[in-house]
C-alpha cells in the first residue's frame, strides 16, 4: 500500500545532499583504491543509490519489500537488487561501503540478532572498507511525541504522523507511523507499527567493537559533518572494518 506514495511521503529528504555528505564520509575514512561497490540495506525505493550511482558508486541494494524494489527498478534499471531481510543476510561478494539509513538497522532485533547483522555486514565489506547507518537511543521513546508531515503532490495530499515509544526494561523500541492519504474524494487512513531493537549507545558501540569496526559517531545532520556531543538520541556512524 505505502510504497507507490513513499518517495512523496518522504519528499522532504534532500537525498542529493545526504549522497554527498555518505560520499564525503566514505572517502575520509575508508581505506580503499579499487571500484566504489556499494550495498544499500533497506534500500526502499533506491534513492540513496540514484544520487550515489551519479557519484561514481556501483551500487546493490536489498529490500524486505517487493514493492519498494519495484519503484527502485523503474528509477534504477541496471542495479541489482535482492529482496532479503537484513536479520538474516545472505549477499554474495564483497564490498566497498555499505549503507543503512531511516534507523533501519534497528529491525534486526532483538539485541543478539543486531550483533549478528554486525558481524555479516563486516563479513560482507572490504578490509578497510565503512559502513555509514543511523541510529536512535531506546530513550528517544520514553516521552515519545507524535510529529506531524504533510507533503502534497499532484496525486495526493498525504499526513505522515511519526511517534517513538519505549516502556522498560523491554527489548522492543516501537515506532507509530498514522497516515492519511487525500486523493480526490478518496481520504484513506491506517496506522503502521514498527517493532525495532530497543538498545542504548552503549549497547551499539560493544556491538561494532564486537564486529571488528572502529566507529566514528557524529550529530545527525546533513550540512558539515559535527562530532556527536554525548547528548541527544540520534546520530549517523561512520564504522571502518579494522579485522
Amino acid at each position: 500500500m505505502l510504497a507507490p506514495y513513499y518517495d512523496q511521503i518522504y519528499g522532504f529528504v534532500d537525498y542529493e545532499q545526504q549522497a554527498k555528505l555518505f560520499d564525503g564520509m566514505f572517502r575520509r575514512f575508508s581505506h580503499l583504491s579499487g571500484p566504489k561497490t556499494l550495498l544499500d540495506l533497506c534500500c526502499g525505493t533506491g534513492t540513496h543509490m540514484l544520487h550515489l550511482s551519479k557519484l561514481g558508486y556501483k551500487p546493490t541494494g536489498l529490500d524486505i519489500s517487493t514493492e519498494m524494489l519495484e519503484v527502485a527498478r523503474r528509477k534504477l534499471p541496471t542495479v541489482s537488487l535482492i529482496q532479503g531481510d537484513i536479520r538474516s543476510l545472505k549477499v554474495e561478494g564483497k564490498f566497498g561501503f555499505a549503507l543503512c539509513w531511516f534507523n533501519s538497522i534497528l529491525y534486526s532485533q532483538p539485541a543478539d540478532n543486531f550483533r549478528r547483522t554486525l558481524l555479516a555486514i563486516s563479513g560482507m565489506l572490504e578490509p578497510g572498507g565503512s559502513f555509514i547507518f543511523d541510529v536512535v537511543d531506546r530513550r528517544i521513546g520514553l516521552h515519545g511525541k507524535e510529529r506531524e508531515y504533510v507533503s502534497e503532490g499532484d496525486r495526493a495530499k498525504i499526513y505522515f504522523r511519526p511517534r517513538w515509544s519505549y516502556t522498560p526494561p523491554s527489548s522492543v523500541l516501537d515506532l507509530w507511523i498514522r497516515f492519511r492519504i487525500e486523493e480526490d474524494t478518496n481520504i484513506r487512513e491506517w496506522s503502521d507499527h514498527h517493532v525495532l531493537c530497543a538498545l542504548s549507545f552503549e549497547d551499539v558501540k560493544l556491538a561494532l567493537e564486537d564486529a571488528g569496526f572502529e566507529s566514528y559517531w557524529f550529530e545527525k545532520r546533513y550540512d558539515t559533518p559535527v562530532p556527536w556531543s554525548g547528548n541527544g538520541f540520534r546520530v549517523f556512524i561512520v564504522c571502518t572494518k579494522t579485522k
